[in-house]
């Protein structure tokens, strides 16, 4: 029998997948996969453009353009660590 987690979470009238998620982000790690977490955010780079391109799809956007005008976009894998 798999042995309990007591912690500052297992009260929470929650499920189990949220009190993975809130555990993972304590740990300062990606909420969906584990992963170490992208710069001010809960989310591992990919998972994070993932959830971007989620985000303007269901609000609505035009697809990003690399002549639109504005600040140029950041590509998240070709980062320097």
């Amino acid at each position: 029998m798999p042995k309990h987690i007591n912690d500052q979470f297992s009260n929470l009238p929650i499920s189990r997948q949220r009190k993975y998620q809130l555990r993972q982000v304590a740990l300062g790690k990606c909420q969906i996969c584990g992963k170490d977490k992208h710069q001010n955010s809960v989310f591992c780079g990919n998972h994070l453009l993932q959830h971007r391109l989620r985000q303007r799809r269901l609000k609505g956007y035009d697809e990003k353009r690399e002549t639109g005008s504005g600040r140029p976009s950041i590509c998240i894998g070709d980062e320097k660590e």
